[in-house]
């Protein structure tokens, strides 16, 4: 409908022991809510979802909601898509079992406001926040293209 939408699925290992992405969905402008209903035959890993934007910007890193979302449902992996730009973030043994998801993600939209305040451009400043948060609350934080990832 002339806006950017969101569009995800979630992660999962089948019988098998490869990992698959199910109930892939369309969201909204600036969400996608992740299915984690699946067979009994599959375990939930995480959820993939991209971050397109109407003004064109790419390399837009994971939003406070999005880690939140994280946390708060267990995920392992969680991997944001943007432009050709690729996010994500692995669940370690320091990583928090609980947060507020609005006060997280208020947190890191004053931290990417306060980052672009500095000069930062917005997609900087989105990654900057999320490596920001994705170390405060434990866990591992890596950027990437086509399926290559670096830990930041």
């Amino acid at each position: 409908n002339g806006k950017a939408q969101e569009f995800g699925g979630t992660l999962v290992v089948g019988q098998s022991g490869k990992i698959m992405l199910v109930n892939k969905q369309a969201g909204e402008a600036g969400l996608f809510e992740p299915n984690y209903s699946v067979r009994a035959s599959m375990k939930v890993v995480g959820i993939f979802h991209t971050h397109p934007y109407d003004g064109g910007d790419t390399g837009v890193s994971f939003s406070g909601a999005d880690i939140a979302t994280a946390i708060n449902n267990r995920e392992r992996i969680s991997i944001v898509q943007s432009g050709s730009e690729q996010f994500m973030i692995m669940r370690t043994s320091n990583t928090s079992s609980r947060v507020d998801y609005d006060r997280l993600d208020s947190q890191v939209n004053s931290r990417i406001q306060a980052f672009v305040a500095k000069g930062s451009d917005f997609p900087a400043a989105s990654r900057q926040a999320a490596i920001e948060a994705a170390k405060q609350h434990g866990f591992a934080y890596y950027q990437g293209v086509s399926g290559v990832f670096k830990k930041q």
